[in-house]
This record gives structure tokens, sequence and C-alpha cells, in this order.
């Protein structure tokens, strides 16, 4: 019988099985993009990766990028961000 965690080692990099959030070097690596939604008004931009990167480092992970974002469109600050493949 295989394990999770055997499955998860031999996936490597595979993107659908990660143990670990994705940082913004995983985005660049894997050509990568980043949208961020509201959740409110369903607007919905790309957000520029270089400024990410200039401003946070390419180990900031992704998922701590929703925190800091508000809606340009509603105000809302319920925003989600979706790496696109």
């Amino acid at each position: 019988l295989k394990t999770i965690n055997d499955i998860i080692v031999r996936a490597g990099s595979c993107s659908n099985i990660s143990t670990m959030s994705a940082t913004l070097v995983n985005i660049i690596t894997n050509r990568n993009r980043l949208l961020a939604i509201c959740n409110e008004c369903a607007h919905t931009v790309e957000l520029n990766i270089d400024q990410l990167v200039e401003r946070h480092g390419v180990a900031y992970p992704v998922p701590v990028i929703k925190r800091r974002l508000k809606c340009i469109r509603c105000g809302s600050a319920s925003c989600a961000v979706q790496v696109t493949i």
C-alpha cells in the first residue's frame, strides 16, 4: 500500500499535490500568473509578479498576498488569489 507521503515524494514538483505553500519563486519557475479576484464584485486583475518580488522577495508565500489586497472597483478587502497555469 502506498501512503500519501509516498505519493508526494514520488510526485516531486507535481503542481496538484503540495505539502507547502507556493511562493513567488514557484510562480516564476512554473511560468504561472497570479490573479486577484474580488469576492464581492468579481473584479479580476493580473498581479505584477516582478513588483511583488521587488517588494517582498522570491520566498514570499502566495497565500499571504490575499491579506494585503483591496478591490480597486468596490473597495472590498475580501479578495482571493488564483494561480493560473
